[in-house]
This record gives C-alpha cells, sequence and structure tokens, in this order.
C-alpha cells in the first residue's frame, strides 16, 4: 500500500468513528454502569468485531451477507434486541437502583459480559458493515494486499476505532464523576438509554 492509501484508510476509518453510533453508545453506557474498566472490555469487544470484518474483507469476502447467510441476520436482530433492553435499564434505572440494598446497583457482572457486548454489537451494526462491503473495497484492491499491507490495516484499525472509543470511555467516566450529586446526571442517563432503544429500531428496521 502507499503512504496516501494508508492516510486514506486512516482518516475513512477515523471519521466513521468519531460519528456516534451503536458502538459509541454502548461504550458509554458499559462506562456509566461499570466504569473504565467495562468501558475498555466494552471497546476491546467492539475492535474484535471490528477486526472480524476487517479480515472476512481482506480474504476477498465483501459480500458478507452471502458470507454468514442466515447467520448475519440474527445476529443484527441479536444486537437490536440487546440495545433495546441496555436502552431500558438505563431509563428505568431508578426503579432498579431501589431494589438493591442501600440504593447500589450492581455493576456489569463481568469483563467477558462486556467484551461479547461490544462485538455483538459490532458485528450487528450497520455503519460498520456498510463500510467494509462497500468503501472499504473501494479504497484498497484486495487482489495485491500483502502480509505487511495487513498488519498496517489492523493497526489503524486498532488506533483508529479503539482509540476514538477509549476517548469516549474517559469523557463518560470524568462525566460521571462531575455529575455524581448532581440531578442532571439522571437526565443524561434516561437520555442515553432512549437514544439506545431509537438505534436498536433502527438496526431491527435495517436487518
Amino acid at each position: 500500500m502507499t503512504t496516501a492509501t494508508i492516510l486514506a484508510v486512516f482518516t475513512t476509518m477515523l471519521i466513521l468513528a468519531l460519528i456516534p453510533g451503536p458502538a459509541t453508545l454502548v461504550t458509554v453506557s458499559r462506562t456509566v454502569t461499570g466504569g473504565v474498566k467495562h468501558g475498555t472490555a466494552t471497546v476491546f469487544g467492539t475492535v474484535v468485531g471490528d477486526l472480524f470484518y476487517l479480515t472476512l474483507a481482506l480474504w476477498g469476502l465483501t459480500t458478507l451477507s452471502q458470507v454468514l447467510g442466515n447467520l448475519f441476520v440474527i445476529i443484527q436482530y441479536i444486537g437490536a434486541v440487546y440495545l433495546f433492553y441496555l436502552g431500558l435499564t438505563l431509563v428505568y434505572y431508578k426503579q432498579r437502583l431501589s431494589k438493591h440494598p442501600q440504593g447500589i446497583e450492581p455493576a456489569p457482572k463481568s469483563i467477558f459480559s462486556s467484551i461479547a457486548t461490544g462485538t455483538m454489537i459490532t458485528l450487528g451494526n450497520p455503519k460498520a458493515i456498510v463500510f467494509y462491503v462497500s468503501f472499504f473495497p473501494a479504497l484498497i484492491d484486495l487482489n495485491s494486499v500483502t502480509l505487511s499491507d495487513m498488519a498496517i490495516l489492523y493497526v489503524i484499525n486498532l488506533f483508529s476505532i479503539g482509540g476514538v472509543l477509549m476517548v469516549y470511555v474517559l469523557v463518560a467516566q470524568k462525566t460521571k464523576n462531575a455529575l455524581k450529586e448532581s440531578p442532571a446526571k439522571d437526565i443524561i442517563r434516561s437520555g442515553s438509554g432512549v437514544l439506545l432503544i431509537v438505534t436498536s429500531g433502527y438496526i431491527g428496521a435495517n436487518s
């Protein structure tokens, strides 16, 4: 790959990562409920999902719907349902909080659950699918990709997607700490829940 191609791929991935989507919303919500540890785990899972699509594309499997068949649609619907569930948990946070001793809600159960969440949401994310099916093959000649090119593309993916999402994690944690005693935190939490529910509807409608 030429330097121009590398810059074009990095810039495109960076711009797409900066546009808030399902992965962003889930990363923020996991950070809010479980802290930086779970937010980072969700980012890791998201990057794993992206690397999966990137690997398929590099092997020339550009028509993902044909490769995955019915599993492709099932993954999208599972992702939509899970987003809907996460949205409801944020909207009804106060009711759930009152059911726990001393009003303390437990964090997400395990790091693995956050990793799996990030991966699943990415695999059902229309933005990621459209990129690897349409834009990615237009940026790179898949027939001439070498092993060193693949390594460079993996690094680009890690820093563009993972880097941007980690910024969201740190901002979410900082905002969470700043609003710990503020009534505004309930508005932000409920608003995030509504956005997740709307996003789940979007994914479901496009599945």
